[in-house]
């Protein structure tokens, strides 16, 4: 076998042996090619792919359920639309000293009627049956109000130009609406006041 008698030459032996010039730009070629390389694996990411270029945009809040929509707003208010009226008033239970009160409300758009109450502090008063009662143009609805006289020593001997709290609700708004139903219900009212808290002559006994 013939033999040259010299070992060829190692890689480390080459590249030493390249002008310097030459191995800077073979090692920024080298370095280029290694970033090309790493920048593909993180795109073929299922879970970057599509998605990391948007981490820096904030996320869209849900939309608030609690504001009304366009269509809502252009609603008239529930207090521009209602008409409640006094009707009558009866004493229903004289030893539980409850009375009744009828209204009428009316209204031009549909509305909801949740609760009534008023501003005297010896009485309790509100929808019977506390269910709302929901009112539709040309459709007026009777509301029907139990009362009760909780202390005679507060209640007014006189009812002067008592008022009403009507709580309405509608697609855009609820609110609450005052009404003073006038004379004929404060004069119902007083008389009320009086065959509840008044003596009772029924349970008088004849003198002898």
């Amino acid at each position: 076998m013939i033999a040259s008698g010299r070992e060829a030459l190692g890689p480390g032996e080459l590249w030493y042996r390249l002008p310097v010039r030459s191995r800077r730009a073979a090692a920024a070629a080298l370095c280029l090619a290694l970033l090309a390389a790493g920048g593909y694996t993180v795109l073929t990411r299922p879970e970057a792919t599509g998605s990391w270029w948007q981490s820096d945009r904030q996320p869209q809040p849900p939309p608030d359920s609690t504001k009304p929509s366009a269509t809502a707003r252009r609603l008239p208010y529930p207090a521009q639309t209602a008409r409640i009226t006094f009707d009558r008033l009866a004493v229903s239970d004289r030893a539980r000293r409850t009375f009744t009160v009828e209204l009428r409300a009316a209204s031009s758009a549909p509305l909801t009627v949740l609760k009534v109450d008023q501003g005297y502090e010896a009485v309790d008063l509100d929808l019977a049956g506390s269910s709302p009662v929901a009112v539709r143009p040309e459709s007026p609805r009777t509301l029907v109000l139990k009362a009760r006289v909780t202390n005679c020593e507060r209640a007014p001997l006189r009812a002067r130009s008592p008022f009403l709290n009507v709580t309405l609700r509608n697609d855009r708004a609820r609110q609450e609406l005052s009404v003073i139903p006038g004379e004929r219900y404060a004069d119902a009212l007083t008389h009320a006041f009086r065959t509840l808290c008044g003596p009772d002559d029924s349970a008088a006994e004849p003198a002898p």
